[in-house]
């Protein structure tokens, strides 16, 4: 049986809707979870200016609330885990917090869990050449994109603004960013009235059952090698006010 680490970050919105879909279908696989705290996060007020006061509030009210059931279903056991610790506590994966993936602590660590895999689910930084090569088969990645589009940060936010196809995609890990061979890929429909978050939940879902997919065909001795899709790539940064703006004013909603 494949032996994989998941390498992530702590945030309550996203991450841990991805990975619980993953324990849920194959903890079995799941040797540890290693959060990075490299992931440069936005301070709070560079979100306001971003975001606007309105959507700003509507991002920390349900941080706020995430972080209330969190608790919750860590001293009760209702609800669901919003925390990728309390997740893997709950589910009895072995947790580790590291500075970096990249660190000499993260790697020897790593190491000790003998992976024959490492998935990449919103890590959010580069993997260097040593941590790639500590895995026998390789790295995989998540990306809500359909690479090699919307390369980058909040890739749902830049599909919707654009009017594109959303979707998800999962690659093999280069030290280029969201680039690598093409395991599978996944359009995700989207409805005239669906909010950014709901869309880019569904993307998680959906993208936990492409990994799962991939370690179910690893497990028979299929050798995933993965395409190279020769389209013109492209990559977006973190929005700014001007691209929240045009979102709103184009009737699509946050939340």
């Amino acid at each position: 049986m494949i032996r994989v680490v998941i390498i992530t970050h702590e945030e309550p919105f996203l991450v841990p809707i991805c990975i619980s879909e993953i324990l849920r279908l194959r903890r079995d696989c799941i040797v540890g979870i290693i959060a990075s705290r490299k992931r440069r996060e936005l301070r709070p007020f560079n979100l306001l200016n971003i975001f606007g006061l309105r959507i700003f509030l509507q991002f920390a009210s349900r941080y706020a609330f995430f972080k209330i059931r969190d608790f919750v279903y860590r001293f009760l056991d209702i609800g669901q885990a919003f925390c990728v610790k309390t997740l893997a506590k709950k589910k009895q994966v072995p947790f580790f917090l590291v500075d970096s993936a990249n660190s000499e602590n993260s790697l020897s660590l790593i190491s000790s869990l003998c992976p024959d895999l490492i998935l990449s689910v919103s890590a959010g930084e580069i993997f260097g050449e040593r941590l790639l090569n500590i895995p026998r088969l390789g790295c995989l990645n998540l990306h809500s994109a359909l690479l090699p589009h919307n390369r980058g940060l909040m890739p749902v936010f830049w599909s919707m603004l654009n009017d594109e196809k959303v979707g998800v995609t999962l690659h093999w890990m280069v030290q280029k960013v969201d680039a690598g061979k093409i395991v599978f890929q996944k359009e995700i429909k989207v409805g005239a009235k669906d909010a950014w978050y709901n869309v880019a939940k569904r993307c998680k879902i959906v993208s936990a059952r492409l990994a799962v997919n991939a370690f179910a065909r690893i497990d028979t001795g299929e050798t995933i090698r993965g395409i190279e899709i020769k389209k013109a790539s492209t990559y977006k940064p973190f929005p700014s006010n001007p691209n929240v703006v045009q979102f709103l004013l184009q009737g699509k909603r946050f939340f």
